[in-house]
């Protein structure tokens, strides 16, 4: 009767155990960022792939079958570059969570911005989380460059009504673009 118990607690602990690994299993398929999984190489030389979710293999391309058990230099080489691979060896040895903040990523097959956190697990595992916010750098861009312009009108629209010699306008317009606008030079004509 005693051993009748102890089967009866193993196979209900296994059958929890399984219920929330499916869990798991369940959210890392549909969350909306993308999710990789390393193991350790060594010493922490390089990180092997494990496993990505659907969101992660989207995101770069790929499919699962040529990624796993492969290093993460092989089937991205530009994450060393980018910086990202130090991120991987520094919370692989502290332990600590690191965030990455929006880095251009760059190689033959892809190049967008992402922004990574990298955890570490219990097991000794690597786990990436990670955004592609290529279009909101994109949209930045576009913001930073309409408010240059802006600027750049407001300056020209404030010389216009302060100078009267036409030359010292041309020149001053010139040098206002140049300031404003990051061109090395500015040259302008004026027709009748």
């Amino acid at each position: 009767q005693l051993l009748r118990k102890s089967v009866a607690k193993r196979d209900t602990a296994e059958s929890k155990l399984q219920k929330t690994e499916g869990k798991y299993q369940q959210l890392f398929n549909i969350i909306s960022s993308g999710v990789a999984v390393y193991d350790v190489v060594g010493a922490g030389e390089n990180f092997r792939f494990k496993d990505m979710n659907p969101t992660g293999l989207l995101m770069g391309d790929l499919k699962k079958e040529e990624i796993l058990n492969r290093n993460v230099d092989d089937v991205f080489p530009g994450v060393r570059e980018m910086g990202l691979f130090e991120v991987f060896q520094q919370v692989w040895q502290t332990g600590k969570t690191q965030t990455y903040p929006a880095v251009m990523y760059h190689d033959k097959r892809l190049s967008h911005w992402v922004e990574n956190r990298v955890y570490k697990l219990p097991s000794g595992e690597i786990v990436a989380v990670y955004n592609d916010v290529t279009e909101q750098k994109k949209a930045e861009n576009r913001i930073n460059h309409l408010n240059q312009v802006l600027r750049a009108i407001w300056e020209v629209n404030k010389l216009i009504s302060k100078l009267e010699s036409r030359k010292e306008l041309l020149r001053e317009i010139c040098r206002t673009l140049v300031q404003g606008r990051g061109f090395l030079t500015v040259w302008m004509l004026l027709h009748d």
